[in-house]
Protein backbone atom coordinates (compact mmCIF):
# COMPACT_ATOMS: atom_id res chain seq x y z
CA UNK A 1 0.00 0.00 0.00
CA UNK A 2 2.79 2.58 1.16
CA UNK A 3 4.84 1.79 -2.43
CA UNK A 4 1.16 2.34 -4.27
CA UNK A 5 0.94 5.68 -2.60
CA UNK A 6 4.66 6.67 -2.97
CA UNK A 7 4.19 5.57 -6.84
CA UNK A 8 1.31 7.78 -7.25
CA UNK A 9 2.46 10.85 -5.32
CA UNK A 10 5.85 10.25 -7.38
CA UNK A 11 3.36 10.93 -10.93
CA UNK A 12 1.34 13.69 -9.38
CA UNK A 13 4.94 15.53 -8.49
CA UNK A 14 5.89 14.69 -11.78
CA UNK A 15 2.69 16.23 -13.41
CA UNK A 16 2.77 19.56 -11.54
CA UNK A 17 6.50 19.62 -12.23
CA UNK A 18 5.75 19.16 -16.18
CA UNK A 19 2.95 21.69 -15.71
CA UNK A 20 5.25 24.32 -14.49
CA UNK A 21 7.82 23.66 -17.23
CA UNK A 22 5.29 24.07 -19.64
CA UNK A 23 3.73 27.45 -18.31
CA UNK A 24 7.08 28.56 -18.31
CA UNK A 25 7.95 28.43 -21.98
CA UNK A 26 4.59 29.09 -23.17
CA UNK A 27 4.85 32.27 -21.56
CA UNK A 28 4.41 34.94 -24.27
CA UNK A 29 7.87 36.25 -25.00
CA UNK A 30 6.67 39.36 -27.30
CA UNK A 31 3.36 40.65 -27.90
CA UNK A 32 1.70 40.97 -31.03
CA UNK A 33 1.71 44.62 -32.86
CA UNK A 34 -1.69 45.39 -33.64
CA UNK A 35 -2.30 45.61 -37.22
CA UNK A 36 -5.09 47.27 -39.39
CA UNK A 37 -6.59 45.16 -42.24
CA UNK A 38 -3.33 45.26 -44.64
CA UNK A 39 -1.07 44.17 -42.20
CA UNK A 40 0.41 47.46 -41.32
CA UNK A 41 0.95 48.29 -38.28
CA UNK A 42 -1.68 50.73 -36.76
CA UNK A 43 -0.27 54.10 -36.17
CA UNK A 44 0.04 55.77 -32.55
CA UNK A 45 -0.43 51.95 -31.36
CA UNK A 46 2.07 50.39 -28.64
CA UNK A 47 2.56 46.65 -28.18
CA UNK A 48 5.47 45.91 -25.65
CA UNK A 49 7.04 43.72 -23.00
CA UNK A 50 9.02 45.69 -20.16
CA UNK A 51 10.97 45.05 -16.93
CA UNK A 52 11.50 47.33 -14.19
CA UNK A 53 13.51 47.04 -10.95
CA UNK A 54 11.02 47.59 -8.23
CA UNK A 55 12.73 47.53 -4.42
CA UNK A 56 15.59 44.89 -6.36
CA UNK A 57 13.02 42.95 -7.81
CA UNK A 58 13.25 42.66 -11.25
CA UNK A 59 9.14 42.81 -12.53
CA UNK A 60 7.45 42.45 -16.16
CA UNK A 61 4.71 44.15 -17.79
CA UNK A 62 3.43 44.28 -20.62
CA UNK A 63 1.91 47.63 -22.35
CA UNK A 64 -0.88 47.56 -25.32
CA UNK A 65 -2.91 50.15 -26.67
CA UNK A 66 -4.12 50.86 -30.40
CA UNK A 67 -4.32 54.73 -29.03
CA UNK A 68 -1.14 56.40 -27.05
CA UNK A 69 -3.88 59.00 -26.05
CA UNK A 70 -5.98 56.62 -24.16
CA UNK A 71 -5.47 56.32 -20.46
CA UNK A 72 -3.22 54.10 -18.70
CA UNK A 73 -5.11 50.86 -16.71
CA UNK A 74 -2.58 48.85 -14.43
CA UNK A 75 -3.61 45.12 -13.50
CA UNK A 76 -2.44 44.17 -10.44
CA UNK A 77 -2.70 40.40 -9.98
CA UNK A 78 -1.35 37.97 -7.01
CA UNK A 79 -0.69 34.54 -7.95
CA UNK A 80 -0.11 32.96 -11.33
CA UNK A 81 0.19 35.53 -14.18
CA UNK A 82 -3.20 36.44 -16.02
CA UNK A 83 -2.29 37.19 -19.83
CA UNK A 84 -6.03 39.51 -21.24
Amino acid sequence: MKKAMLYILGIIGLLVVGLIITLFFMSPGNPKQFLDKNGNKIKNSISEKVFLDINGSKQGMFIKSKNLDNPVILYLHGGMPVYF
